[in-house]
């Protein structure tokens, strides 16, 4: 899963009102809450995003949206889903107070999702791992104590845990144990003879793995987690796209070819 970050320059945050929030000590920082902001997208996708411009648009309507709370965006971070992709814009940053959980404003850093996640979210499970790659970042680059204070079983709350909210969401709640905070497992070092490769001819759909059982590819799905087991178990992977009619087609067996 791709991961975009937008700073307050890039979503061209507005400067005619002030950033809000007071310094806080990296350290300090040891929480995470999920919260969502229910605002959706008005088409058949509510909680998946189509384009940058319209997540710009979205944090610049997050500024003002809660004044109750001052016309900045309430929490330190917001992540929108697009299709193959999270894009997580910078809203009060990671070294100032937030408006988004009461009692927990310093220690917490509040990471929004923007849509209703008590509505359906298809490939949800996808989207939640990205998250956590994420904030592992920002707990090894700049917060070292992040995801040290957490519920059981979980590294980071949801606002409901603390205040009587639907906040983040019934379906997103229920799945946050797959926001993982801590250091991801590092895979074995790779042999020059560990290397997995897939072979697309151009202009066409299908995919081969070169390597024994020669298998022909027809299901992005499948394709997918080859790719993810190959490389847990520390292969490196890669596609080369070789012209139409290369020789290395040729050499295919013919019940590994579509159609024959």
């Amino acid at each position: 899963m791709k991961i975009v970050y937008l700073s307050r320059k890039d979503w061209r945050a507005r400067t005619d009102i002030p950033r809000l929030g007071r310094s806080v000590a990296p350290h300090q920082r040891t929480e995470v809450f999920i919260h969502h902001t229910v605002v959706i997208d008005p088409d058949a996708t509510p909680n998946v995003w189509g384009t940058l411009e319209q997540v710009k648009a979205k944090m610049r309507q997050l500024q003002t949206i809660r004044p109750d709370l001052g016309l900045d965006v309430p929490y330190s971070y917001v992540i929108f889903f697009m299709i193959g992709q999270i894009v997580i814009c910078e809203g009060r940053g990671a070294m100032r107070t937030g408006a988004h959980t009461k009692y927990h404003n310093t220690v917490a850093i509040g990471m929004a999702v923007q849509g209703n996640f008590n509505l359906a979210t298809f490939g949800l499970l996808a989207y939640l791992p990205a998250i956590g790659e994420w904030l592992h970042r920002l707990k090894v680059t700049a917060l070292p104590n992040l995801g040290s204070k957490h519920p059981p079983g979980r590294d980071c709350y949801g606002h409901r845990d603390v205040s009587q909210t639907a906040s983040p969401g019934n379906n997103l709640y229920a799945n946050l144990s797959h926001v993982k905070i801590q250091a991801p497992v590092v895979p074995p070092p790779v042999k020059e003879d560990d290397m997995m490769v897939f072979i697309s001819e151009k202009g066409r759909p299908e995919v081969y793995l070169l390597g024994y059982p020669l298998e022909h590819i027809e299901n992005p799905t499948h394709l997918a987690i080859l790719i993810k087991t190959a490389k847990d178990a520390g292969v490196e992977v890669k596609r080369v796209i070789l012209p139409a009619g290369h020789d290395a087609f040729k050499k295919l067996d013919r019940t590994h070819r579509p159609n024959n």
